[in-house]
């Protein structure tokens, strides 16, 4: 009983300094910078400025389709939905946006884009607000 009793002590000892190393800075992750988030992965869009809708939903106005993906909240199976962005409104803005819709009005196309968000081949345009 005594054996037990210390070895879960000295494993909760461990734990704790390990915590307070990563906490610290100075643990498995010493190489990031203190308070700076981790982002699993680099998004096409704005996450403060971005929804999702169902493909047999119109988009609202000023808004655009920058991405496909499969949703539970909607009918079907597959890439059932739009990942959609708020137009951004000063001059010089660029976004890339899939290119099964029309340019926007006061926006031209840049170039013809590879996206990974859009679907498969060259299916994203490069826009920039005029």
């Amino acid at each position: 009983m005594r054996r037990t009793t210390v070895s879960v002590m000295l494993f909760l000892f461990v734990i704790a300094g390990g915590a307070a190393e990563v906490q610290a800075g100075k643990g498995w992750n010493s190489q990031l910078p203190a308070g700076r988030p981790i982002r699993p992965r680099v998004l096409p869009y704005d996450d403060q400025m971005k929804a999702v809708i169902c493909t047999n939903r119109p988009v609202p106005p000023n808004w655009i389709i920058v991405g496909i993906q499969n949703s539970p909240a909607c009918n079907g199976l597959g890439k059932n939905a739009w990942v959609i962005q708020r137009l951004p409104n000063y001059p010089g803005a660029d976004m890339i946006i899939c290119g099964n819709q029309p340019i926007p009005p006061g926006w031209a196309a840049i170039e013809s884009v590879r996206t990974v968000y859009c679907g498969h081949g060259v299916n994203g345009i490069r826009i920039r607000k005029m």
